[in-house]
Order: C-alpha cells, then sequence, then structure tokens
C-alpha cells in the first residue's frame, strides 16, 4: 500500500524525472510535479493527422549499443521500440540558398549488426545528368569522400587509443578542438567543419565553438562505449537487442510518459513549484501558497531551475549550479521542402546542412525526414533544428525553443559538487548535466539510477 511507503516528490518529469519514478516508485509514494499540462518529456510533441501516434519534439532517437540503460528501461516498462535507417547525409548551404551534398553515411542491419558505410550518389551519369546549377564538381565531391570517410575511421579507430595512454600518463586532459587542431598529424579542416562538428553539432545540440571546448575524452569515450572496434561488427554486441542498429519508440512519447509514470500515486500538473526547502522532512512551495511534506525531493530539472528552486541548498551547491554554460536552440515541424537538399537522390532520414566557414556560422542545420522514420505519417513532414532560411508560415505545424547544458573542462569539477550534495537535507539532483559524461538520454537515465541507489532501490 502506499500509505505504508515513504514519500517523494519529483519536480519535473523528463526522462530523468520519469525514470527516477519508475526506479523509486517500487518502495516509495512518488508524487510527480510538472509545470506543464502534460509530463515533460510529452510536453512538445504534436499530432500529425492522420498519424496514429504524436510526433516526438525533439526526435529521440537510440542505439541501445550507446544507450544499454535506457534500453533496459524501456524493455523492463514494455515500451516497443523497433530498429530504423540511421542515415544522414551532409549538404553544402550557398549563399544564394542552393543545397548541394556532399558525403552521405549509412547503415545496412543484418540481423542485430548494424554495418556502416558511406557513401554518395557519384554515378558520373547521374552528376551529369543533375541540372542544379551548384552542386560541387564531380572530382571534388569524390576527394572529399574519400577524406571524410578516412578521417573518420581515423578518429573512431585510433582517438580512444591516443586520449587513454594520454590520460594513463597524466597528461594534460585536451579539449576537442586541442586535439583536432593540434599534434603531429592535426586532423583536416574540411574533415572537422564540413562532417565532424555538424555531425556532432546534432548529437550534442550545441555550436562548433562549444565543441572546441568540449573534453576530448568526453566525446570520444561516448563513441568507445563498446571498445575500439565499436563501429565495426563485433559477435559480443549481439546480447544487446539490434546490436549496432539505430532504434525509435514505436506508440509515441506519450505511451513511454504513461509507462514510466505508472509507479507514480499522483501526477501535479500546472504544479508552478516556487522552492524546495531541505530539512528533515523536505517541503515543497507552490505558487499558490500551499506547502507540502515529503520524506524526500528529487529536482529532476535543468541546474539553473534547480537554483532557482534551492535557495537555502548549501552554498557550495548553488554556486556550483550556477555555473553551468546553456546553448538555446529552435526547432520546427514543418512541410516546407526548401529546407531539405535540392536534389532528391541526397535526401536521407537526417539531412545535415552546412554554411562556408567564411560566414563565419557557429553551428549547422539539421533536417530530419520524419516520414521516412515514421511510416504512419502519409505525406512529407519535416524536423528542423535552427533553419537557416525563413519558413513559409503556413507550413509551419510546431516552434519549439529548448535550453541545452554544455560539457566544458569545468564540468567534472562541478559535478563532483552535485554528487558530495546528494541527499543533503533530503533533497536529491538528476539530470542528463549532473554527471560528468554527455548530456543525452542515457546520461539521464544514469542519474536516475544513482540515486535510487542511495536511496536503497537498485534497477
Amino acid at each position: 500500500m502506499s500509505e505504508d511507503k515513504p514519500t517523494v516528490a519529483i519536480i519535473g518529469s523528463g526522462i530523468a524525472g520519469l525514470a527516477a519514478t519508475h526506479i523509486l516508485g517500487e518502495k516509495y509514494a512518488v508524487t510527480i510535479f510538472e509545470r506543464e499540462a502534460t509530463l515533460g518529456m510529452d510536453s512538445q510533441s504534436i499530432s500529425v493527422p492522420p498519424c496514429k501516434g504524436r510526433v516526438d519534439v525533439p526526435l529521440r532517437i537510440f542505439n541501445p549499443r550507446f544507450y544499454p540503460l535506457l534500453t533496459k528501461l524501456y524493455t523492463s516498462t514494455q515500451v516497443s521500440f523497433a530498429p530504423c535507417s540511421s542515415e544522414f547525409s551532409s549538404s553544402w548551404i550557398t549563399k544564394e540558398k542552393g543545397v548541394a551534398g556532399y558525403f552521405k553515411y549509412s547503415n545496412l542491419s543484418i540481423g542485430k549488426l548494424g554495418i556502416p558505410y558511406f557513401s554518395l550518389n557519384l554515378s558520373p551519369m547521374n552528376w551529369l545528368n543533375s541540372s542544379h546549377k551548384y552542386r560541387p564538381s564531380y572530382l571534388k565531391t569524390l576527394y572529399s569522400t574519400v577524406l571524410h570517410s578516412v578521417s573518420l575511421f581515423r578518429f573512431f579507430l585510433f582517438s580512444p587509443f591516443y586520449i587513454g595512454v594520454r590520460t594513463g600518463l597524466g597528461c594534460k586532459a585536451l579539449t576537442l578542438g586541442e586535439y583536432l587542431k593540434g599534434g603531429l598529424i592535426p586532423y583536416p579542416k574540411t574533415f572537422i567543419y564540413d562532417l565532424l562538428y555538424p555531425m556532432l553539432s546534432v548529437v550534442c545540440t550545441c555550436s562548433y565553438s562549444s565543441l572546441d571546448a568540449y573534453p576530448a575524452k568526453t566525446i570520444i569515450d561516448y563513441y568507445n562505449t563498446y571498445g575500439i572496434l565499436t563501429w565495426f561488427p563485433n559477435p559480443f554486441r549481439t546480447k544487446l537487442q539490434y546490436g549496432g542498429a539505430h532504434c525509435r519508440v514505436t506508440e509515441g512519447i506519450n505511451s513511454v510518459c504513461e509507462k514510466l509514470s505508472k509507479r507514480a500515486v499522483k501526477c501535479v500538473f500546472n504544479s508552478n513549484v516556487t522552492e524546495v526547502i531541505p530539512g528533515a522532512k523536505p517541503l515543497v512551495k507552490s505558487k499558490d501558497g500551499s506547502v507540502q511534506e515529503f520524506d524526500y525531493v528529487v529536482v529532476a530539472t535543468q541546474p539553473h531551475h534547480a537554483s532557482a528552486l534551492l535557495p537555502q541548498a548549501k552554498p557550495e551547491l548553488l554556486e556550483a549550479l550556477k555555473q553551468w554554460k546553456y546553448e538555446h536552440s529552435c526547432v520546427y515541424v514543418h512541410r516546407c521542402d526548401s529546407l531539405m537538399p535540392s536534389r532528391n537522390c541526397d535526401w536521407s532520414n537526417v539531412n545535415i546542412m552546412v554554411g562556408p566557414r567564411t560566414t563565419g556560422l557557429d553551428g549547422s542545420q539539421c533536417s530530419i525526414w520524419l516520414n521516412r522514420l515514421d511510416d504512419t505519417i502519409p505525406e512529407d513532414v519535416y524536423q528542423t533544428w535552427n533553419p537557416a532560411f525563413k519558413l513559409e508560415e503556413d507550413k509551419i505545424l510546431k516552434y519549439a525553443e529548448f535550453t541545452r547544458p554544455v560539457v566544458t573542462m569545468e564540468t567534472e569539477r562541478h559535478c563532483k559538487v552535485v554528487k558530495e550534495n546528494q541527499g543533503s537535507g533530503g533533497v536529491f539532483l538528476v539530470g542528463s548535466y549532473s554527471r560528468f559524461d554527455m548530456p543525452l538520454l542515457e546520461n539521464a537515465v544514469k542519474s536516475g539510477k544513482e540515486v535510487g541507489e542511495l536511496m536503497g532501490v537498485s534497477f
């Protein structure tokens, strides 16, 4: 009976809050406080009739190889997911708004393995028949494809060894920019700015300047989760569902929210929590003046929101929470094919658009071809992050803004302070930011798992 269980308030219902809800709900009576009208993970999603489910905003695709704990969470709650193609293309944007493809990555799924390969529509006849006046020369594109492929394999194969040796020798930690642009054989600038940074800016949802300041080890460890040959077929990875294939939830994020929140005894929407007061019995204060007492409180918000909710927390914790840096992004769900590559043969599930470096562009545009990933959407619908061009108003289905924490060389110190203060005054913090790692879904779930262990619940 929930009446016999200790009480826990969870402030926020993104993936970290929902993971904490599922884990702690086994032994605690959990109440979720959410400022939106629906659970936070689903608050920006939309329905696109006659689509059966909802369009996930932002789109969340995961790879069980990189996200084993998220996969375990979904499997244990019977969230349905299936493999999907992780192909992407890279295209140049000209000042005349022409878009020409120059690189393409695809993934061949064979059973539980995902085998990557690089390609472009490099048939000379196909190239000559293209009427697009902004297409680069055939030889230039062939050269860039070979250069990018070799550099990408070099990055994934040899970076873990190099960074591992430096760490073992106690050498100074490098930022990603220092690692790529320094050393005896720097990586080609065309590889960094035309392929790697555009790709990473999509994964990390940040600018190129933030990627320059990222700890190199954090990025490289993420891609080396299962060893130096992680991008190659490996029979040991067949223990993971779908192995190297990327996956998507098949029943919509609203179904994920429903299943992960099932153990909550109560969900309070439009809650407007103003303060959490630590103590032997921490208090949750709301804007309407109500005060509720709990045995524990879990704050599952961004760090700047957490610091605002915890004015009475220890000074060192408040100071650490205020040190995180953020970047803001906008995303549109729309029907404008002008934000896709100009040549149809360059279209992929994920389409990264790169502007000339001479313009000082500090990021890339990314357009996702949604109906290629979700066959319940009957016609072309796209989701674009940070569009380079203005969209036609009548074709916009949804606009949303997001704030994301970025990782710097100082982040490890701030995460250590958070860890040392977990449980102080009955208050815990979860979120992708709270562990020194890539601030993605997997890290958010890990933070919920670790707080669960601190509170006597294993997962």
